[in-house]
């Protein structure tokens, strides 16, 4: 990520947040309002970016060797990062050999271009040597608001 585009992101955060720190937890709420002020005023293309950088912070895990075993850390991951209220979820089924069902819950807060970019660099991350991810929007579940078809 470029300099001016981290910085250009920290100002909408810290209209929300004060002064970001990574190493502090903050309120569910106050990040959601911030990720939707970035979702408005950058965008779609923006936000998907945002999530394949938040998914290298899974993908550096040395415990995570595969799709199958980046996808259990996401969720677990997620789970940890939201204290108190919940913050929706990722779903997914078992992986194929070349391609996974993936999806987020009613009530994640992050948005489907976020959630598309965190699926699509795990796959790039854990996936075969030679993995180019494509992601395909498909039918949600019940219980999702989004779900794609993810091929590599």
């Amino acid at each position: 990520m470029s300099v001016v585009f981290q910085r250009a992101l920290r100002d909408r955060f810290e209209r929300h947040l004060s002064a970001v720190n990574g190493h502090q937890w903050y309120p569910t709420a106050d990040v959601v309002a911030a990720f939707q002020t970035v979702a408005e005023e950058a965008g779609p293309a923006t936000m998907r970016k945002g999530g394949m950088e938040c998914a290298k912070a899974v993908t550096d895990d040395e415990e995570v060797a595969g799709v199958g075993s980046a996808l259990g850390s996401l969720r677990a991951a997620h789970a940890e990062a939201h204290r108190g209220p919940t913050a929706g979820d990722y779903t997914y089924d078992h992986p194929r050999e070349r391609s996974v069902r993936v999806g987020i819950t009613g009530d994640y807060p992050y948005g489907a271009a976020f959630a598309e970019g965190v699926f699509v660099q795990l796959v790039r991350e854990c996936g075969p040597e030679n993995a180019i991810p494509f992601a395909e929007r498909a039918t949600p579940r019940d219980e999702e608001a989004a779900a794609w078809r993810l091929r590599w």
